[in-house]
């Protein structure tokens, strides 16, 4: 006769189904390595090795039937032992359990504590935690459990167990559990096997793209949301943000146009967790934000600085500028225009600033274009700011005078605004100013400083004035 083995056993799913055996032609074990046991109720080789207090690895699986084989000739079956049955274990490559797993009916588990097979990856883990986060976040009626060990009779010769470690349970408002197999790894014919002998189950699984994007749109599907992948979600007006969500999602049974729409955020070790103040700040426009991050702990970025420049009397309110720029100034100076003989002619300048080879004048009174031309010829840059300008305007004379780069383009400013490795991009009326110290966002006085000083890059000081 011919030796027929179907086996899956890994530390998450086994089932056996044994047909025939012959002889192994292998030597028989020392009788010190081998365990004689006594059944006191029908059972199978995988739950007599438990109950026994032993585990068994994969990587030891074929050694192990090998050696069981040879030495049992008398058990027909692997999968039901009768009671009464006396058969020799070989403890070769069997390990001692510390705790062991009693046998329970269908829909019962053990304990996560006492599972030998628990100890997830930390990836894994984090998988998990994500998914159960995801689900409790919708808050649709849905409850995930993944602490133990599932058992059912698939028929009088065959049995199948799985690790809800590996494969959480997902129960819904309408009796559907669904079985989801975020790592892609149960053969299909088992999946067949659960969905035709349990029709309540519903197993989710990517077998085609095993990543956790893939698999959580498998999961929103079955769990009754539309998904739209790698979308983009606007809101604000001043400011504006665009947040880049890896879905958005809705219920299937909402109205497209009225219902409500959730952003989910996969975040990679590299990329940052949104501010609560944005979470927030979206909700309050019916926008749920969910972020499931694959690092723990997940990134945040530092808020950037903010400064005020109070609406003061002109030249102190000039004088703080040029001192947040980093450059030095010297007030009432009195300079010489001409160097002959014959004439001289001299201007008092209200702030002189040296930069490079020229001489900068700021002057609060109003200076003829004879004497500014003139005084360019003589390497001197002169501009006059009226005390009825506005500082935005003032600022730009002052931001040109001193020849410094910048830009007031939202489109182009919010390369420069929104922090690297975030999921979402600002755009803010304002100038950017690339000083000596660093850069520099000049805002409306009328902005939310507070809340946009969450989202702008740290490498960037918002000034209000």
């Amino acid at each position: 006769m011919e030796l027929k083995i179907i086996k899956w056993l890994s530390p998450v799913i086994s089932i056996f189904l044994f047909f025939s055996y012959v002889d192994a032609a292998v030597n028989p074990l020392s009788s010190k390595k081998v365990l004689t046991i006594k059944t006191t109720k029908d059972t199978s080789l995988s739950g007599l090795i438990t109950s026994s207090g032993y585990d068994l690895d994969d990587k030891d699986l074929e050694i192990f039937l090998r050696d069981f084989i040879s030495i049992n000739k008398n058990i027909k079956s692997l999968s039901t032992i009768p009671k009464g049955t006396i058969l020799r274990l070989p403890l070769k490559n069997l390990k001692v359990r510390e705790r062991k797993i009693a046998r329970y009916q269908k829909g019962e588990s053990v304990g996560a504590k006492k599972n030998p097979y628990l100890k997830l990856p930390r990836y894994d883990a984090l998988i998990l935690k994500n998914i159960k986060f995801l689900i409790d976040s919708l808050a649709d009626g849905l409850s995930m459990k993944s602490d133990g060990i599932k058992v059912f009779s698939v028929d009088s010769k065959s049995e199948l167990s799985f690790n809800t470690s590996f494969f959480p349970l997902i129960a819904t408002k309408d009796n559907t559990i669904i079985m989801l197999d975020y790592k892609g790894i149960l053969p299909k014919e088992i999946k067949d096997i659960i969905e035709k002998n349990w029709p309540e189950y519903k197993v989710v699984a990517g077998y085609e793209e095993k990543d956790i994007k893939n698999i959580i749109n498998l999961l929103l599907d079955s769990m009754g949301y539309y998904s739209f992948s790698d979308s983009k979600i606007i809101l604000g007006g001043k400011p504006k943000i665009e947040i880049f969500a890896d879905f958005v999602i809705m219920k299937k049974n909402d109205d497209i146009l009225k219902g409500k729409f959730i952003a989910i955020n996969i975040l990679k070790p590299k990329e940052y967790r949104s501010p609560d103040e944005l979470i927030k700040w979206a909700k309050d426009r019916d926008i749920t934000i969910i972020e499931l991050p694959l690092k723990e702990p997940p990134l945040h970025h530092k808020r950037a600085k903010v400064m005020f420049m109070p609406e003061e009397e002109a030249g102190k309110f000039y004088e703080r500028f040029l001192t947040l720029l980093g450059y030095k100034f010297r007030k009432g100076m009195n300079l010489k225009l001409s160097d002959r003989k014959e004439y001289e002619f001299n201007i008092k300048a209200a702030l002189t600033i040296t930069s490079g080879n020229r001489t900068k004048i700021i002057d609060f009174s109003e200076t003829s274009e004879q004497i500014i031309s003139y005084a360019k010829r003589r390497g001197f840059d002169i501009i006059n700011i009226d005390s009825h300008e506005k500082h935005s305007e003032t600022i730009r004379k002052i931001i040109g005078l001193l020849m410094i780069n910048y830009e007031d383009k939202p489109e182009t400013t919010s390369s420069y605004l929104t922090p690297k490795g975030v999921k979402y991009r600002l755009t803010v009326p304002g100038i950017i100013i690339n000083s000596k110290n660093r850069l520099f966002l000049l805002i409306d006085p009328e902005t939310d400083t507070e809340f946009l000083s969450t989202l702008v890059s740290e490498s960037v000081t918002l000034i209000r004035y």
